[in-house]
This record gives structure tokens, C-alpha cells and sequence, in this order.
């Protein structure tokens, strides 16, 4: 079908030409684009700042993942699990450990701090862990992660 230019320009019921309402369909389309790419920026902008924040609390959880897989955690031994820590952690990230152990009615029976220094951080987490051996024993880690 063919179209002329005689029907973009047609005048409807109330005096308004076609053309000039369509003009106005399409400077509300741009508009709600341009809303759209300015937002999207400026979340991905604020995303980008907390990166290192995020990865530095992912690389902590990760060490307390694997020192709990290794069995560390098991002998509640603070100069051994201080130890291993050192040995996992980068250079420029600081974590401080509150490690928890409890009964199997839930007393508390014993708790290591491991460098309780941190103040101030970015991140906190909790890891928790039964421990099966003659008894069984629930276990709680809480760290606190921070730059150097």
C-alpha cells in the first residue's frame, strides 16, 4: 500500500495533524532511552567502586572455606590456624577471626580470637561447622575483613 504525503499531514477530530503527534511518540521513545543509558551508567559506575571491596570479602570466604576444609578449624589450635592464615591471605588484605565452639546443647565452651586488631571493615561473615569426633560439636567463625 502506498502512501502520499497528504495523509502524514491530515488534520484528525480535534485539529491536531497526525505528523505533529507522532513527532511527539518519538521524542518520548528518545527520552525514555536516554533515561535508560544514564541509569544503567550510573549503577554500573557505583558497581565498579565496591569491586575491590567485594573481592576482598569473596577471597576471605574462600580461605575460610578451604582452612575449614583442610580440618584446620578441628584442633582449635590458635597458633596453627594463625598460622595458616598468614600463609593464605594476600598482602593487602587484613582479617581478624572469632572462632566459637560450642556444645551439643549449644554452651559455649570455648573461644579463639585471632587478630582482634581490625576496628574498622568492610565486610563481616560467618562460617559455620559441625565437628564429629567423639562428641558432636557446632563451631562458629565470624571474620572481619579489611584492606592494608
Amino acid at each position: 500500500m502506498k502512501r502520499n504525503n497528504t495523509e502524514i499531514n491530515e488534520i484528525n477530530k480535534n485539529g491536531i495533524k497526525k505528523g505533529f503527534v507522532n513527532i511527539f511518540d518519538i521524542m518520548l521513545a528518545i527520552s525514555v532511552v536516554v533515561l535508560i543509558v544514564v541509569v544503567a551508567t550510573k549503577i554500573f559506575l557505583s558497581s565498579e567502586i565496591m569491586t575491590p571491596e567485594i573481592s576482598g570479602f569473596r577471597t576471605a570466604t574462600d580461605i575460610v572455606a578451604v582452612l575449614d576444609y583442610q580440618n584446620v578449624f578441628d584442633g582449635f589450635d590458635e597458633s596453627f590456624i594463625e598460622a595458616k592464615l598468614k600463609q593464605m591471605m594476600p598482602d593487602n588484605i587484613n582479617i581478624s577471626m572469632i572462632i566459637e565452639k560450642y556444645d551439643k546443647n549449644l554452651t559455649l565452651r570455648r573461644t579463639i580470637v585471632i587478630n582482634g586488631d581490625i576496628e574498622k571493615s568492610f565486610a563481616k561473615g560467618k562460617w559455620i561447622f559441625v565437628t564429629f569426633d567423639n562428641n558432636i560439636e557446632y563451631n562458629i567463625v565470624t571474620y572481619k575483613v579489611n584492606f592494608r
